[in-house]
């Protein structure tokens, strides 16, 4: 299993702050809230309940701070880096940027909007509108997509006309049999399933088709996942209760030692991730 975070004082400070969030009560009409994804989106961290928790803009600020000294991985860091320079672009600390941001939600809110009771005219809609259209290629761009696809198909295909042998049809069969559908932002793709631990772990979720797998996902305070296929192998490894656990999460009382949340696979027809109990 690959980790995210090291063992240090940053991950240490990072998760005890989560921890101590997650356990207040917070609503963002209330207050001013920012969200926060546990695992960043950018290191494979999902949109799910789980991974999203509400903080103030000091808080946010901080967690931003503490994420780069806390990746291994130097891509990680880089990413981390340059999300906390966006948050700390024209301020010096973190109390500046608490500040800034309540000072800024508190003016455009409300009557302090400069559209407050006000709605866009026909003529507005339709100017919106266009320009809205003109964002999509133009017929030329379209042209030049149509003719590099071209190229793919037909006698510009490289392998145009040639009929694979049965040798090669069962070598390509035995490569696909016991795959297993996965995908990300678009991407399909069928993989062994030794290797769908690490896929998983990088945010790739199940196609609909291979959902009758089913899977259960636990984020760690570590930065980590498990996945397991039953419950109570989970429940054994990880030496916990089940109902313990899941009383807990009712109770809303998770994080629970170690773990931050477990989830498994969505029952509805969208695939769109992981889904809570």
């Amino acid at each position: 299993m690959e980790y995210l975070f090291n063992d240090s004082k940053y991950t240490k400070w990072y998760y005890q702050l989560i921890i101590k969030t997650s356990n207040l009560t917070r609503n963002k009409k209330e207050n001013y809230y920012e969200k926060h994804h546990i695992i960043p989106k950018s290191l494979g961290g999902n949109n799910f309940t789980g991974n999203i928790v509400l903080l103030t803009p000091k808080e946010h600020f901080i967690c931003h701070l503490l994420l780069p000294k806390m990746c291994i991985d130097k891509v990680h860091i880089g990413k981390m880096v340059y999300a906390f320079f966006r948050m700390k672009e024209n301020v010096k600390n973190s109390n500046n940027y608490d500040f800034f941001k309540r000072k800024y939600s508190k003016l455009v809110s409300g009557k302090g909007n400069s559209f407050y009771g006000m709605t866009h005219s026909e003529e507005a809609k339709k100017i919106i509108g266009k320009k809205s259209k003109d964002r999509y290629h133009s017929e030329e761009a379209k042209r030049k997509m149509s003719k590099n696809t071209e190229k793919k198909f037909g006698k510009d295909n490289p392998v145009y006309g040639i009929p694979r042998t049965d040798q090669q049809k069962q070598q390509q069969s035995d490569q696909i049999k016991g795959r297993i559908g996965i995908m990300y932002n678009g991407t399909v793709k069928r993989v062994k399933p030794a290797k769908l631990q690490t896929y998983i772990n990088n945010g790739w979720i199940l196609k609909k088709r291979d959902r009758h797998i089913k899977q259960y996902k636990v984020l760690l305070t570590n930065g980590g996942y498990l996945v397991y296929n039953t419950l109570p192998k989970m429940c054994k490894d990880l030496k916990i209760n089940y109902t313990t656990l899941r009383n807990r999460y009712y109770k809303n009382k998770l994080p629970y030692k170690n773990i931050i949340s477990i989830t498994r696979e969505g029952k509805s027809n969208v695939c769109n991730g992981w889904w809570s109990w």
